[in-house]
């Protein structure tokens, strides 16, 4: 799984503080990579390492054509930083790691299966929500996904798409997902 950056920045003694789109900040020490890899000394340079900017998609970050880290390495090897915000996304990124549409998020705010003021809140036109409340009630985003593709996979018949590489979101309400599933269930009985 990838651990999606969503913004990065330069400290002091050639540290990072990345935040990840689950909500989770970590510091990264660059002075290690400096020791080991000959190519990151130009990051000694302050006005070059300032320059650190997250990658095109999350994947990483980069300061020039040169030098990148990608997101894996950022999580494994940074350290994590308790911050107010800890556990606090985006109904962006949310909605990106669970598999589900803002709006759905958004009625679930209006419905109170998550909680206005509690479980999430919004500032200005940014819904934020935190991460207890959507594993409260959609579970843990990787294994949804899994047992998402399980179905589809068992169920092609059901007209559900997954996209392949390069292919197009999910096109599944939550009423056909809870369906396919009490269908299977039933199955398995018989």
């Amino acid at each position: 799984m990838f651990h999606k950056v969503k913004e990065v920045v330069p400290l002091q003694d050639m540290r990072l503080c990345v935040r990840f789109a689950n909500g989770s900040t970590k510091e990264y020490d660059v002075e290690k990579l400096v020791a080991r890899f000959p190519q990151f000394a130009a990051l000694e340079d302050e006005r070059l390492f300032e320059e650190v900017q997250v990658d095109v998609g999350g994947y990483g970050i980069v300061w020039n054509d040169d030098l990148d880290l990608s997101c894996d390495e950022l999580w494994k090897n940074g350290v994590d930083v308790k911050t107010p915000f800890d556990g606090l996304m985006a109904f962006s990124d949310a909605s990106e790691l669970w598999g589900l549409s803002e709006s759905t998020l958004r009625k679930a705010v209006a419905y109170g299966k998550i909680e206005a003021g509690i479980d999430a809140r919004k500032f200005g036109k940014q819904w934020v929500v935190t991460q207890e409340a959507m594993r409260r009630e959609y579970g843990n985003p990787v294994e949804v996904l899994r047992l998402f593709r399980c179905v589809v996979i068992a169920r092609r018949g059901f007209g559900f798409c997954w996209p392949e590489q390069g292919g197009s979101t999910i096109g599944v309400t939550l009423l056909n997902f809870a369906k396919l599933l009490r269908s299977l269930s039933n199955e398995r009985r018989s």
